[in-house]
Parts: C-alpha cells; sequence; structure tokens
C-alpha cells in the first residue's frame, strides 16, 4: 500500500510541476526510493508486531471486563466502585480529605495518602505514615501536572508535548514505581520511533528496562543502520555502542570507522588482537535492492571498502595512521567491477548514477571483475587527499590495475567520465564518483590535489609511455577527458611517445584531438586545437597508416567528417595521393562524403582527381555524383575551369590534374551516367556545364537522353533534346529515344522528337523468330504506343504522318499490317484506332518473300475475316462503316459470312445479314453458301435468319444435286432435318442426278426410323420412286434395315411393287440376305413371294443364287411362312432352287431344300444337274443322298441322265428309286433295298446311289 501510494504521490507532483516522466525516468526515481522504502517496510513489519501484541492485550481486557460486568448485579452507574471512582476524581487539587502536600518547582498542591497508596508501593502506608509533603521540585512541571491528572482520573495526554515529554514521563513514572502509567507511556513512545528517536529511546529503555521499547528501537536501529551517523551515537558510550555494533553489524570496525568512533575503534582492535591483519584488510559488505524495477527487500551484497579506505575517505588520517600500525596493507588489492560502457551516453551525473546503481542491482557488471590496488580505487573513486596519503607512505606507482592493466597515472589523467564508463564503484558514493552535489570551491580543490597527485607520480618515476589493456597511455587519456593540465604534464616529459597506438583501432592521441578539432571558438574545441599543435610539435605523426584497410589518418578523419581536422592536417602532410586497398584516396572518400571545403583544399593542393578505386574503378567525381553531392560536384567544376584556364596546353604531367568528366567505371558509366542511374537528377545540369558528353553512352549502351527518359525525367530530357542531343542514336537493343519515349509514356517527349522531325519508322524489337533466318521482326512506334493505351501519343504519331499499315513479319513467315496485329492479339480499341485512322481495310496478310509457305498468308483471310473468326464485333462494325468489303474471299472462297457461322458469332451474323450488299449465294471451296454452313454447324438460328432474308435458299443444290434436305438426311442430322421441315421445304424434292433419288429414298437407306416417320408426317410419298422404279422399301430391304421396312409397311408402302428389273423388296432382302428385313415382309404384309421377276426367277431362286451365309435360314423361314412354297420351280434358265445353291456349294442350303423335297434329278436347259455338274470332289452331293430320308422327286427328260442315250421305244425310261433320276435299263441295272425308305425289297437304283447306300457318303 506504502508503494502504491508513493508512486500515486510521485505521478501527482510530476503532474503538477508539468513534468512528462520518460520510459527511464520514474525507473530512477523508484530506484532512489528503494533504499527507504525497504527501511520503511522494515518499520511497518515492527509496527505490525506490536499492533498484534496489542490487539491480544485488548481481547483479554475485553474478556475480563464482561466476565466482571456479568458478576456485578447492581446498576454501573450508582455502584460502589463507580461512585468512589467519580469521589476521587473530584479531589484532584481539592483541599477536602487531603492529608499530604506535594512541593512543586513552582507552588505546593493537596494530595491524599490513599490515593497515592493506591496508586503505588512507593507510597505505602509506612512510607507516608510520617510524611507531611513530598518534595516534587526536581521535576519538570508539565511532567508534575500530568501526573496528578493521572493519580486522580487515570487520564494522560501524549498530544500535549513531544516525545521528550512522554521520554521524561516514564522515567518519572518508573521512578515512582507507576507500572501502569510506564506501560502507557512506552507504548506513547513506540508509536513515535523514528530514525532520529531510536538510538535515544534504546538508551532510556535499556536504563529503565522497558523491553517492549527496547526491543521496537533495537528493530528500528536495525532498519535504518546505514542512515544512522556518529552524531547519533554521541551520547552512547563506547562500551555500550561496541556491544550493539557487534549486534547489529557483521563487521564492527567497519561500523566504527565509519561513525568516527575512535574509542570503539580501539574496543574492537583489543578484543581482535589475535586476527588484526585479517579483520583491518577485510573489505566492506554493502547490500542493494536485487534488482532496480523491483522495490521489495530482496537484497545482494556487493563489495566495499577496505578500513584503510574508510578512514581516507572520511577524512580520519588519526585512524588511517592507526591502521597501518595494526597491519593494514598499504597495496592492497581489492576486487572492482569492470563496466564497460555503463557511462557512455550519460548527459549528467544524476543519469550517471542512476545506471551505476542500476548495474549493480541488475547483476549486469556489464564486464568482468578484477582487482585494483588501493591507490588506484582511491584515484577511481575521485579522492585525491587519500592517494597522497599512500602515495606519501610508501604505495607502489608501477602497479596496474586487472585486467585493465591501468596505472595510477592513466587514473589521473582521466575525467570523471572516463572513470564512469571503465569502472563501476558501488562501494563509493555515487554522488562522490561525479563529483554531484560538489560546490566549485571543492571541485577546484580536488583538481588541485589531483594534480599533486600526478607531480608525486611522475617524482616517483611513473612510466608515462605506460600502455593499459586497450594500448591506451596516460596521454591518451588526457587528450581524451580535455584534462589539459594533466596533458600539459605529460608532454613537458622528455621520454614521453606521442605516436604510441592503441590496439584494435590504432589510434594515437593525435586522432583524439584531432577529431574534436575545429575551427569554432568555443572553450572546449580550443582546447583540443592546442592539443593538435602541441602534439605535432612534440613530434606526433601527423598521418600515419593503418594496418585496416591501410587507411591513413586522414581517411579515418574524412570518414568521420572531420573536415576542419584533415584540412589543418594538409599543411602538415606531403602525399596527399594515398591509396587504402580499396583503391580510395582521401578525395574519393571526401567526395562521397561531401565535405566540398576538403575537395577544393585537396584539389587546390594537388591531389590527383582521376585515380580511380579497386572494386568499380569510379573516381572521386564518380563518388560525388552517386553520393549526390552537389556541392562537390560544383567544386570539381570550378578547379575544373580554373585548371583549365590556367593550363593553355595539357601535357601528359598536367594531364592528371585536370578533372575528366568523361572518364569510364568498371561498368562503363561516366559520372553523368552514374547521376541518371542513381536517380540523381539534379546533378545532370551541372556535370555537363562542366564538359561531359552529351551524347555518351552507359554501360548498357544508353546515352543520356536514352537515361533520362528511362528516368522519366521529362524536364531533363527536353534540356538534352535542347542541348543538342542526338534523337536517332539507338541503344544496343536498338531501341529509339521515341520508343523509350513511347515506353515511358512521355507525350511531351513524343511531341517533342516529332516536332524536331525523329524517324517514325525507328523499329522496336521484339524477338529473334526462327523463321526469320537471324533477321529482327519489329513493331511500329505506333503499335508501341496503342498497346500501352497511349492512344493520345498515337494520335500525335498519327498526325506526323507515322504509316498506319506497316507491314511486318508476323508468324510463320507472312506479312501483315499493323491492323491484323490488332484483331488477332483481340484488342479491339488499337485497330478501331487504326480503321479510324486510315488504314488498309481489306488486305489479306501476304506471304513474305524468301521464307517457307505460310499458313497465314495461304488463308488470305481480310481484317474482316479474322473479326468474324475471333468475333470482335466493335472491330467489324467500324470496318463496315469504314467501307470495308463484306463479301471479300478467303483462300477456301469463305466470305466473312462463312467464316462467322462456322464460329458461332450471332451478333456478327446479325450485323452482316442487315447489311444491303450482301451476297448470299457465294459458296466457298466445298461449295457451301452461308446456309449450307449455317446448317454444317447447326447453326440453325443463322439458317434461320438466312431464309428470313432469303426464302428459296434451302432449295439451293450443291455440285452433286442435293439439297439441304437431302444432305441432312444422308448425315442423319436429325435437328437440321426437322429445322428443314419446320421451314417448309419441299420433302418430296429428289436429288438432281440420273437417280432421281427422294428423300424418303435417302433415309429408308439412313435407317433411322424416327427420321424416316418424320418425313412420313411431314407429308413424304412411301410409294414415290426413283429412277431405278424402287420405292422406299426397296431400298429399305437392300439396306437391311428390318425397322424402316416396318415403319414403311406401317404406313401404307406398296409391299408389291416391282422395280425396274420386277423385283420386289422380298427379291432384293433375298438376294443380299437379310435375314429380319425377310422375315418383316414375310410377317407383316401380303406381298407375293413366289413372283417372278424379269429373268424368271423369284424370290426363292435369288437366294440361292446369291447364296448368302444366312441363305439356309431365310430359306427355312420361307418354308416355315409358306410350307407349299414351290421349291422345284425353275427360272428362265431352267434352274431349280437346289442347283443353283448346288452350284454355288452352299450345303446348308442344299441340305434344306433336300429335307424340303427337292428333286434332286432336276435338270436346266443345258442338260446340267447336281449330279454331271462339274465340282471337285462329289462329296456335297453323296451326303445330300445320304441325306435323303425319302425318295425324291422323280426328273422328267428325254435323255438317260446318266449315259446320255435318247430313250425310243426300245429304249425305255427307269427311275432311280433312290435319287429320282430318269435312266435307260444299262444304267439301272443295280438293285438294293432301301432300309431307310422302309424298302426292304431290293430297287433298282443308279451306280452312284448304290455306291452312297452300300458305302456310305465317306
Amino acid at each position: 500500500c506504502l508503494l502504491n501510494f508513493s508512486r500515486r504521490v510521485l505521478h501527482y507532483n510530476l503532474i503538477q510541476f508539468r513534468i512528462k516522466p520518460s520510459g527511464d525516468f520514474l525507473p530512477k526515481l523508484y530506484l532512489e526510493m528503494a533504499s527507504s522504502l525497504t527501511k520503511i517496510n522494515e518499520h511497518l513489519s515492527l509496527l505490525k508486531k506490536e499492533y498484534t501484541k496489542l490487539q491480544a492485550q485488548y481481547n483479554e481486557l475485553e474478556r475480563k471486563y464482561n466476565a466482571l460486568a456479568a458478576q456485578n448485579s447492581e446498576s454501573q452507574e450508582y455502584s460502589f466502585v463507580s461512585n468512589l471512582f467519580m469521589t476521587v476524581a473530584t479531589l484532584y487539587g481539592d483541599e477536602t480529605y487531603s492529608d499530604i502536600k506535594i512541593k512543586l518547582a513552582d507552588k505546593v498542591i493537596p494530595a491524599h495518602k490513599f490515593v497515592l497508596n493506591a496508586r503505588s508501593e512507593e507510597w505505602s502506608k509506612e512510607n507516608l505514615l510520617n510524611v507531611c509533603e513530598l518534595d516534587w521540585t526536581h521535576i519538570a512541571p508539565n511532567i508534575t501536572a500530568a501526573l496528578m491528572r493521572w493519580l486522580y482520573t487515570d487520564i494522560i495526554d501524549f498530544h500535549q508535548g513531544d516525545s521528550n515529554f512522554a521520554l521524561e514521563l516514564m522515567r518519572t513514572a518508573h521512578s515512582f514505581r507507576l507500572i501502569s502509567l510506564r506501560i502507557q507511556c512506552e507504548r506513547s513512545l513506540i508509536a513515535s520511533v523514528n530514525v532520529r528517536t531510536c538510538v535515544k529511546f534504546y538508551t532510556a529503555a535499556d536504563e529503565i528496562d522497558a523491553k517492549e521499547l527496547r526491543e521496537h528501537a533495537s528493530g528500528v536501529i536495525s532498519a535504518y543502520w546505514d542512515d544512522l551517523t556518529g552524531e547519533d551515537f554521541a551520547h552512547l558510550s563506547g562500551p555500550s555502542l561496541y556491544q550493539m555494533l557487534k549486534n547489529k553489524t557483521s563487521q564492527p570496525l567497519h561500523s566504527a570507522i565509519r561513525l568516527r568512533r575512535e574509542d570503539v575503534l580501539f574496543l574492537c582492535l583489543v578484543e581482535n588482537n589475535s586476527k588484526l591483519r585479517e579483520l583491518v584488510n577485510t573489505p566492506s559488505l554493502n547490500t542493494i535492492p536485487a534488482d532496480s524495477n523491483d522495490l521489495t527487500n530482496n537484497q545482494v551484497e556487493v563489495p566495499g571498502l577496505l578500513p584503510l579506505e574508510l578512514a581516507l575517505y572520511s577524512g580520519q588520517a588519526a585512524v588511517a595512521n592507526t591502521l597501518l600500525q595494526h597491519g593494514a596493507e598499504i597495496d592492497a588489492r581489492a576486487k572492482i567491477l569492470l563496466n564497460t560502457g555503463l557511462g557512455k551516453n550519460c548527459n549528467d551525473e544524476f543519469e550517471f548514477t542512476n545506471k551505476l546503481q542500476a548495474n549493480w542491482a541488475d547483476n549486469d557488471f556489464g564486464g568482468e571483475t578484477g582487482e585494483a590496488p588501493l591507490l588506484h580505487r582511491a584515484l577511481a573513486a575521485r579522492k585525491p587527499a587519500a592517494a597522497l596519503f599512500l602515495l606519501q607512505h610508501g604505495a607502489d606507482v608501477h602497479l596496474t590495475a586487472s585486467p585493465t592493466y591501468d596505472t595510477a597515472l592513466h587514473l589521473v589523467a582521466s575525467s570523471c567520465e572516463y572513470l564512469c564508463v571503465n569502472y563501476n564503484y558501488s562501494h563509493v558514493p555515487a554522488d562522490e564518483i561525479t563529483c554531484n552535489g560538489v560546490t566549485d570551491e571543492e571541485r577546484r580543490t580536488r583538481d588541485e590535489e589531483t594534480f599533486e597527485v600526478a607531480k608525486k607520480l611522475l617524482e616517483l618515476k611513473v612510466d608515462v609511455n605506460c600502455q593499459n589493456k586497450k594500448g591506451l597511455t596516460p596521454l591518451h587519456i588526457a587528450v581524451i577527458s580535455d584534462n589539459q593540465r594533466i596533458f600539459d604534464l605529460l608532454v613537458s616529459q622528455k621520454n614521453i611517445d606521442s605516436n604510441l597506438r592503441t590496439m584494435n583501432e590504432e589510434h594515437s592521441p593525435l586522432y583524439y584531438a584531432l577529431s574534436q578539432f575545429s575551427v569554432t571558438d568555443d572553450e572546449q574545441h580550443q582546447n583540443y586545437n592546442y592539443y593538435t599543435k602541441k602534439l605535432l610539435g612534440i613530434g606526433a605523426r601527423p598521418n600515419p597508416i593503418y594496418r585496416l584497410r591501410d587507411n591513413s589518418l586522414m581517411h579515418i578523419l574524412t570518414e568521420e567528417e572531420k573536415e576542419d581536422a584533415v584540412i589543418y592536417l594538409c599543411d602538415h602532410v606531403k602525399n596527399l595521393n594515398h591509396v587504402n586497398s580499396a583503391g580510395e584516396t582521401i578525395l574519393h572518400v571526401a567526395s562521397s562524403k561531401g565535405l566540398a571545403r576538403l575537395v577544393s583544399e585537396l584539389l587546390r593542393r594537388g591531389a590527383m582527381p582521376n585515380m580511380q578505386n579497386n572494386e568499380k574503378k569510379r573516381t572521386a567525381l564518380h563518388c560525388a555524383v552517386a553520393s549526390n553531392r552537389e556541392d562537390v560536384i560544383n567544386s570539381f567544376i570550378l578547379y575544373k575551369k580554373s585548371f583549365d584556364a590556367s593550363q593553355r596546353v595539357p601535357n601528359a604531367e598536367n594531364f592528371n590534374n585536370s578533372p575528366d568528366f568523361n572518364i569510364k567505371d568498371a561498368e562503363g558509366d561516366t559520372p553523368v551516367c552514374v547521376a541518371l542511374s542513381e536517380g540523381h537528377l539534379g546533378v545532370v545540369n551541372a556535370l555537363i556545364q562542366g564538359g561531359s558528353d552529351i551524347n555518351v553512352r552507359n554501360s548498357k549502351g544508353f546515352t543520356l537522353l536514352h537515361q533520362a527518359i528511362l528516368k522519366e525525367d521529362v524536364k531533363t530530357a527536353l534540356f538534352l533534346l535542347d542541348s543538342g542531343a542526338d534523337m536517332n542514336l539507338l541503344s544496343e537493343d536498338n531501341e529509339s529515344p521515341l520508343q523509350l519515349a513511347i515506353h515511358c509514356r512521355l507525350e511531351s517527349v513524343v511531341e517533342s522528337l516529332c516536332e524536331r522531325g525523329v524517324s517514325l519508322a525507328a523499329p522496336d524489337p521484339i524477338s529473334n523468330s526462327p523463321a526469320a533466318n537471324g533477321q529482327k521482326v519489329s513493331l511500329s512506334p505506333l503499335w508501341c504506343a496503342l498497346e500501352s493505351d497511349q492512344e493520345n501519343i498515337a494520335s500525335i504519331l498519327v498526325r506526323h504522318g507515322v504509316d498506319t499499315d506497316c507491314w511486318e513479319l508476323g508468324p510463320d513467315g507472312c506479312l501483315m499490317t499493323l491492323l491484323h496485329r490488332a484483331i488477332d492479339e483481340n484488342k479491339d480499341d488499337i485497330a478501331i484506332f487504326l480503321i479510324q485512322s486510315g488504314c488498309d481495310l481489306n488486305s489479306p496478310a501476304q506471304q513474305a518473300p524468301g521464307f517457307p509457305p505460310s499458313e497465314v498468308a495461304i488463308e488470305k483471310q481480310s481484317p474482316a475475316h479474322c473479326c468474324c473468326q475471333w468475333g470482335l464485333e466493335r472491330v467489324l462494325a467500324s470496318l463496315i462503316e469504314h467501307g470495308a468489303d463484306v463479301n471479300s474471299r478467303d483462300g477456301d472462297l469463305k466470305t466473312p459470312l462463312h467464316v462467322a457461322i462456322e464460329n458461332q458469332h450471332e451478333p456478327i451474323i446479325g450485323m452482316l445479314l442487315s447489311l444491303p450488299n450482301i451476297d448470299l449465294s457465294l459458296r466457298d471451296k466445298s461449295g457451301l453458301t452461308p446456309f449450307a454452313t449455317a446448317l454444317t454447324v447447326k447453326n440453325h438460328k443463322a439458317a434461320q435468319s438466312i431464309v428470313d432474308r432469303l426464302p428459296n435458299a434451302a432449295e439451293q443444290t450443291d455440285g452433286r444435286g442435293r439439297n439441304f434436305l437431302h444432305t441432312a438426311i444422308l448425315k442423319g442430322d436429325m435437328e437440321s432435318v426437322l429445322f428443314l421441315l419446320a421451314s417448309g421445304v419441299d420433302v418430296n424434292s429428289r436429288v438432281q442426278d440420273s437417280d432421281q433419288t427422294p428423300p424418303i429414298h435417302l433415309a429408308a437407306l439412313s435407317g433411322d426410323e424416327t427420321l424416316l416417320r418424320s418425313l412420313v408426317l411431314a407429308g413424304a410419298r412411301v410409294n414415290d420412286r426413283d429412277a431405278h422404279k424402287r420405292t422406299a422399301l426397296h431400298v429399305a430391304a437392300e439396306a437391311g434395315k428390318s425397322a424402316v421396312v416396318s415403319a414403311l409397311l406401317q404406313n401404307a408402302a406398296d409391299c408389291d411393287a416391282l422395280d425396274g428389273d420386277g423385283d420386289n423388296a422380298l427379291h432384293v432382302a433375298a438376294r443380299v440376305g437379310h435375314l429380319q428385313v425377310a422375315r418383316a415382309l414375310l410377317t407383316e404384309s401380303t406381298l407375293d413371294a413366289e413372283a417372278i421377276n424379269l429373268k424368271g426367277r423369284n424370290p426363292l431362286h435369288e437366294l440361292c443364287r446369291c447364296a448368302k451365309e444366312n441363305a439356309a435360314a431365310i430359306c427355312e423361314l420361307f418354308l416355315e411362312c409358306m410350307p407349299k412354297y414351290p421349291i422345284n420351280t425353275t427360272d428362265i434358265q431352267g434352274n431349280s432352287p437346289l442347283l443353283l445353291a448346288y452350284q454355288k456349294g452352299h450345303r446348308a442350303l442344299c441340305t434344306v431344300l433336300v429335307r424340303a423335297g427337292a428333286c434332286l434329278g432336276a435338270e436346266n436347259k443345258d442338260g446340267v444337274n447336281i449330279f454331271n455338274y462339274q465340282v471337285p470332289t462329289k462329296q456335297l452331293l453323296h451326303r445330300l443322298l445320304d441325306q435323303l430320308a425319302q425318295e425324291s422327286p422323280w426328273a422328267e427328260s428325254d435323255l438317260c441322265q446318266e449315259c446320255g442315250l435318247k430313250f425310243s421305244l426300245t429304249v425305255r425310261k427307269h427311275h432311280c428309286r433312290h435319287c429320282g433320276r430318269i435312266l435307260c435299263k444299262n444304267c439301272s441295272t443295280q438293285d438294293v433295298p432301301i432300309l431307310k425308305f422302309n424298302q426292304n425289297k431290293p430297287v433298282r437304283v443308279c451306280s452312284v446311289c448304290f455306291d452312297v447306300l452300300q458305302i456310305g457318303s465317306g
């Protein structure tokens, strides 16, 4: 609670004084409060204990009171005890019942023995028996008054006086053995104990044995021990104080020295005589908060001071001598904590103090732990008087601190800031280190003492050139610390070495002097100017070389922008052209840093301006330009002008002293090129005025004009043009300024170039085409502008006469215009702009000479064709508006309308059909009109539009006499057929060729039943005949389309219709062997199955004559549907079906016929039958004979069918009872029973049958 309250109070005060606490401010203040708050916390702990005791006493008292109240049945107001108390109170100062007098210092007052007797045994009956007066004249009046009031009323007021009143009253109460009053006084004093009264209260409590007060005061003493001074213990005796020190501290010797009590010190030395040396050489231990940001009781111990240091720092020389006499070591080494960088960036002593304490509290000592002799510690603590004492008593001046290796002379030469940065002395109050709170007189005294220490050290032959761990000599530190008196003392030494250098940085004292060198008049800089001159005067090297990068001192100072210092050194350094490992001179560094005065001075003194560094080969002028140092560039220009004016005839010797404004670096860039590439446009004009080539190229082949345009610096580009820059120079990539200006969208630059007559045909390279044989393909500037959406620039180019066609090499070795390219790349706006600018509207792409044939050139598509192909409606509208030919023909003789229909671009189709001059009759190489094309690609919407425009368009025929309905039927395009039928096309129109095929024939041929029925529904004649008198039924039968045959029969097709050969549909089906068609005809119609065609053949003859693979199945169908079908009927040649089948060698068909009862011996008009027909083998015949199940019908002939003998009266006819052939007697002499015919008696058979019956078919 106290901590939070303190913070609130702190913030309130900050707000009241309008102080805005920074991020570091509050932690610093909290750190200051840490120590006091720790002590307050301890005090609060004591008060809590007292409160706990009082609470317990109160509870016990309340318990006793309640018990007494319960025992007393009388009313409290009228009880004897109550009345007695009231009566005694009224007797205070009253003569009534008085039996004794008390003599005070100023008066005599009445008193009552029974009251005194009741209060203390001191006034017992025996003691007061013969006493009439008590002498209290030695007691203060206020004490006696308070005492008498308490005796009679039990009331005491502790608020009327200070703590001394309560203290004296307690002592008086103790002397009269008034225990109750003493306790009340003791408790009152406990509440008022503080750091200033705790010792006094402790002493008083110890005298009268007031245990509670003594214990509480002892606790406060422990809490505030570090805040107590010798004055607080002045009244305490030596032995008592020594005993307290032993109880309160672990190091009573150190505490005795701090309290300046030599008597206590003597007691300590006497008591510890056996271990004096150890005792007097033990450092103190200080405690501080563990965390600077944690204001709690957590503590850590840090090393403190040795007893000898305590005595010397507090000015107790006699004590110091005593300690030396008792074994204190004058060169004792005590631990210190080296603090690297702790004091850096501290704005004042207050900030450093906070950093110092915070560093200890955070256990971050910033470096390593070391040791230092007492002499060093005294000097580091800014205690020169102590240092003098040590020197006078034999301290060793050659000792160094570890591990910094600082000698005492280093510390003497150092400033307060140096000590703060390098040493962390928490054992010394920060105010003493930083001189915070020290008056000017005290500071001057301290400085004088320090100077005396320095002289004493030199008298004792300390090494003035000794270097510490960092290589710093006392001379270095004196310069760094701006310690002029010590500096003068050091440089006056004959053996001083002013060229010693530090370890890592390699700095000599001159560097530190020059780093603060300035031509200003302030005192600090004047001191460093003095150091510089003094060091140079005693032999310091003015421009030493550093190992790192081979820099000289002037390089280092120039890098740090110490311009005044380097200019001053110019008077003392002969070689101003020293080059470091990077190849840089001082002039390079000065130019990069923008030190114009130094650059002018170096040039004036002969520094070579054209030397180039190693890596980029840049001169100092390059560096100035790269760093955008305009002042430096002006210095070069002024020097060049003055140099050129003084050197009328340049020669090799003085040429290098003249700045070359056109020298190139490793990348081929001159200074002006670097300016443009780095974007430092403000220095370009200055460089040109200084003599830079206006047309010089950089490493990438760009001129200044190119670079200005690429940087989009319009002002510079126009300036270069006005200054005569060549506007037609091309870059290494053949880019002209015009192309670059277009790329960069610099309209004003393009306008300026055009007004100056720049070539508008300058190429703009894109790529190397393999077909171009190494030739570069280029685009027009107009295309560049339009492609980047710069119509304003394009208009400027058109206004100045740019070629709007610009025939260029396109893909596949063709030549195309910009309009072709725009359409090909779907860039509508560019195409429309070109059309409006008057480009060629109708020319197709051309074949480039010397290249292989190009597909694009062969297509010969005009811009209108291309628009129709890619659907560029806006471009086509613009073409039409500006008079493009809409009926132009490409390589395939297609018009734009053909192309639009093929690519299904409906808006474009509508646009073209709306034109009055559109020609819908034009055909392409395939003979397709636009309407035909629409149907081909199934664009029925376009086709309908064409029909609406040209009603007879659907009746147009192609080269083979087919109209669109015929074509659609042949393709099976049901959608187109329905479209045409819906459009009213003639459903019975014939193909205009020799066959005169009607549409229904084509549908029957296609086999699409739905298509055929659609035609029939649309009015197609089902019995319509072609030039060969064939009906659709004939066509379907021949094509084997059984479903179509059924559909035709269902729609009343004439099943008996005969074609030109007298064939009906069954003839056709049997001839080609379509079983399903035959089945449909035989089962779904009433056609005449026995009809004879012009060759005398019925359908069975045709079946056996053609003998297809499935002929046997068809024959069985015939016999199934017509069991009495005449299977032995012969055709006009006399051939029976069996003979025709046997001639074809169709065994299955022959078998079916034989089983059906076909005559085996039937012969044609040429006398040929199955027995004499010449075949390679008679196996089929034998099988047929073997398979006979009944006697074959008898054949009829005038000749013997075996030998050919003519029958007569003498030559009788005989029939073979097995095969039915007619034979002569001689050819039928064999008799055999035919068991399979159930003929058991031998019958006449031919020799062939005899063999079959006897042997079998095998």
